[in-house]
């Protein structure tokens, strides 16, 4: 049984807010907040340069080659969604693609999606999702049958118990986000009331186990009611909460 799983790219995957900044210090030159003019000046800079999008540096490499081996030998169908404006050269899609095959990463599936992110998980059918913006996960599992992880790479407290508290597994690395949904598939295949506790790289993976199935219904039910998710839900699998070491 193979599962489909989406990842975002900027914020996941590749460094964007690096190549950024070091493009907005060449064209206005000092640090900070920019000014709304400013900001203009660097996006039309980005849209006259060709193949920006290849500059971007990947934030965990091998993990971008590990998920390819990972998706082939599980089966798991993998599609890279992503929101980012077109820059001269090729199309910000052929460009997502060519980047990722650089890292590692043959024949990628991408995806340019201008729109809700919840209507394309729902459209793709995913089963979970990897994002970097709350919103976004909100979005996916309000308008989609998707699990979703949020991948925080610096810890923000208030974020983290405002995903956990909508039942978004949180998780600090892309090493991490692949563990859970490797977690996530066997929770599926196995249908058991119960996962094993595991530890990542920046600390403990923590699964509750659940409840009983009244509160499962219970929840299915409530969740109905707010919208668009429908009664679906992986009985076996609790969203991972992997806390940052302190600097």
């Amino acid at each position: 049984m193979s599962i489909r799983v989406g990842f975002d790219v900027d914020g996941v995957i590749a460094n964007f807010n690096k190549t950024f900044r070091e493009t907005a210090a060449k064209i206005e030159g000092g640090g900070g907040q920019m000014a709304a003019d400013a900001m203009k000046r660097v996006w039309d800079h980005i849209s006259r340069t060709a193949q920006w999008w290849l500059q971007l540096e990947a934030y965990e490499p091998d993990q971008i080659e590990r998920l390819y081996r990972v998706s082939r030998e599980r089966r798991w169908e993998v599609y890279f969604m992503t929101t980012r404006p077109s820059s001269a050269g090729e199309t910000t899609q052929f460009q997502t693609q060519w980047w990722l095959e650089m890292q590692g990463f043959p024949l990628p599936a991408v995806l340019t999606v201008p729109g809700s992110r919840g209507d394309a998980a729902n459209a793709l059918k995913l089963d979970i999702a990897v994002d970097d913006r709350l919103t976004n996960c909100v979005d996916i599992i309000a308008a989609s049958r998707s699990k979703a992880v949020l991948l925080l790479r610096k810890d923000d407290a208030t974020v983290r118990d405002q995903a956990l508290a909508r039942g978004i597994g949180v998780v600090g690395t892309l090493q991490a986000a692949i563990d859970a949904i490797e977690q996530f598939e066997e929770a599926k295949r196995q249908g058991s009331g119960r996962l094993s506790r595991g530890h990542g790289p920046h600390g403990r993976i923590r699964h509750r186990a659940e409840a009983d199935d009244q509160a499962g219904r219970h929840r299915d039910r409530r969740r109905h009611g707010h919208g668009h998710l429908r009664a679906h839900r992986v009985r076996a699998w609790r969203p991972p909460c992997v806390r940052h070491r302190a600097e």
